[in-house]
């Protein structure tokens, strides 16, 4: 059996009985409260539809089917959920057997993980560091980020690349085959193998994500006319990740700043600090993380937004836990609502 086939056989997994192996409680279809540890979701807005195997939550976004499920409650990256449920719902034999559910037993290691811990190591690291060596950056995209205040050195920094208008997808299947780009993350959920999609658009500006010299993640902003399926695109089933996290450990005498998103985080380091972003709320500091903060001079910068402000709170909450002191900064302007603006 290939990936997509033991990948499909997983997701026909009902989402309640996936949901069981992880001891939550869902109905077979409908409406109840997000399950998701991470979003406090006062009124019912977690939908198991009505074929039984796909989800969506209206209240934080995220969606998909019962891999997906297991990926998004146990912050794994989609490999590791796969894994994990074919494990736990076939007794670690192969998914072509008949389902047989154990009950999960929580080890001592699960029991000590803390939550928001990003577990993916990066191990596609060389298939995105050869897409961004076909991803020249275009004039578009150059002047795009010019007139939002980055300059060209921030941008040669940080290694911004952009989509071409030819398909690079042959060179990215013959050098690491199908099953590898899709595990990558790299390939819509309708692709197939005879018919691959990127899941970015041609002209969209790409943010490499780096940790120690390594691309671990890739996030793409579409711009003027296929802004239309959103802005902002993400590797497929993968945990979002922090961006520009080695700035937490360097040692700097600037202040330092967590920002939302890629380009409030250009936009601080211009404004002459160290900074890093948050992308939402799946992706959050681990504590030894956080506990290499307390020397720094934080400040929160959060979008001056309802949910900004929410987050903000909640941030300075955390990171007091652990000793850290931080500075939520005023709106610095009564017509900007994030940092850029």
């Amino acid at each position: 059996m290939n990936f997509k086939e033991s990948t499909d056989t997983l997701n026909k997994i009902p989402i309640q009985q996936v949901a069981g192996l992880l001891g939550v409680t869902l109905p077979k279809r409908g409406s109840t409260r997000c399950p998701f540890p991470d979003h406090e979701d006062k009124n019912p807005s977690f939908e198991v539809k009505a074929s039984g195997t796909r989800w969506i939550c209206y209240g934080c976004g995220r969606n998909g089917g019962s891999i997906d499920f297991v990926k998004e409650y146990k912050g794994m990256d989609f490999l590791a959920a796969k894994q994990w449920l074919e494990d736990q719902a076939y007794n670690g034999q192969s998914a072509t057997r008949t389902l047989t559910v154990k009950k999960t037993v929580k080890t001592k290691r699960e029991e000590e993980e803390k939550p928001g811990e990003v577990r993916d190591s990066g191990e596609h690291s060389d298939v995105y560091a050869f897409l961004l060596t076909l991803c020249p950056l275009l004039e578009s995209g150059k002047n795009y980020l010019l007139s939002r205040g980055i300059t060209l050195e921030t941008i040669e920094t940080f290694k911004v690349a952009q989509m071409p208008r030819q398909s690079i997808l042959p060179k990215l299947l013959s050098k690491f085959g199908f099953e590898r780009i899709h595990a990558a993350g790299l390939l819509n959920q309708k692709s197939t193998v005879e018919t691959p999609r990127i899941i970015f658009p041609w002209n969209s500006v790409i943010f490499p994500f780096l940790e120690g010299g390594k691309v671990v993640y890739l996030q793409a902003r579409a711009l003027a006319g296929a802004e239309q399926y959103g802005k902002w695109r993400n590797l497929i089933s993968h945990p979002k990740r922090i961006y520009n996290v080695d700035a937490i450990t360097q040692t700097s005498k600037r202040p330092f700043a967590i920002c939302e998103g890629v380009i409030d985080t250009l936009s601080a380091i211009e404004l002459g600090y160290s900074a890093v972003g948050m992308m939402g709320w799946s992706a959050k500091f681990t504590p030894d993380q956080i506990r290499a903060l307390r020397k720094k001079e934080v400040e929160i910068l959060l979008d001056w937004d309802e949910k900004g402000e929410k987050g903000a709170q909640q941030l300075r909450e955390e990171l007091n836990q652990y000793g850290v002191v931080s500075i939520r900064k005023r709106l610095p302007s009564p017509t900007a609502t994030d940092l850029n603006e």
